[in-house]
């Protein structure tokens, strides 16, 4: 939980930070590459707390949940990347491998969002 608490006492020291979503999912996809999946999982979900109404981190969090074996939470966040970008293309490929494998009913959209 370091990286996330040091993030937000950089924010809360100074509001106007040059972090963007870009630079967390980057961070988050280098230590996913480095198999540090659970490091990078609370990256994701510190940039989608961040940044909730951006696509590209939900869709982040997505894969790094499917590789840490949580595949209901990755077609969640799937949904929810599709929900706010219905053209993400990896979503909807990626939403239709995990329903296949889960047995999680099919079905794009993210009903609750």
């Amino acid at each position: 939980d370091s990286v996330p608490a040091e993030f937000r006492t950089s924010r809360a020291t100074y509001p106007v930070s040059s972090v963007s979503d870009e630079a967390l999912n980057q961070l988050g996809y280098e230590l996913l590459y480095l198999g540090r999946v659970e490091d990078a999982l609370l990256v994701f979900k510190l940039n989608v707390e961040e940044f909730p109404d951006a696509w590209n981190p939900h869709d982040s969090l997505g894969e790094a949940h499917a590789a840490h074996g949580d595949i209901e939470l990755a077609i969640h966040s799937y949904r929810r990347s599709l929900d706010l970008n219905p053209q993400n293309t990896n979503a909807v490929v990626r939403l239709t491998e995990l329903e296949s494998r889960s047995g999680v009913s099919k079905g794009f959209r993210n009903s609750a969002a």
